[in-house]
C-alpha cells in the first residue's frame, strides 16, 4: 500500500441517501477500515452522520458495526441508507 491514496472525490449517487456536510468518499473509508482491522474487529463510528463508515465497514465485511449520531438531523439520513 503506498503512502498517498489517489481518491475521487464523492459519487454523485453517494449522495443518495444525504447531503451531509462532511461526507466521507465510500472508498476513503474502506481503505481506512481495511487497513487497520481484521474481519472479527469492531468498527465504532461515534459521529455517524450519512452512515458511510457503516456501509464500507459492511463491504469489507467486517463483523460488527457500531455507531451514534448525536445531531438529529443525521439520524433520519442513517434510518434512509439502512433500509
Amino acid at each position: 500500500m503506498k503512502d498517498v491514496w489517489n481518491l475521487s472525490a464523492i459519487a454523485p449517487w453517494e449522495k443518495y441517501c444525504s447531503k451531509h456536510p462532511t461526507q466521507k468518499p465510500l472508498a476513503l473509508l474502506t481503505r481506512i477500515i481495511l487497513a487497520s482491522t481484521e474481519k472479527s474487529a469492531w468498527v465504532l463510528d461515534p459521529f455517524t452522520g450519512s452512515s458511510t463508515t457503516g456501509i464500507a465497514a459492511n463491504l469489507a465485511n467486517r463483523k460488527t458495526y457500531c455507531s451514534s449520531e448525536v445531531l438529529t438531523s443525521g439520524k433520519g439520513s442513517t434510518q434512509a441508507c439502512l433500509q
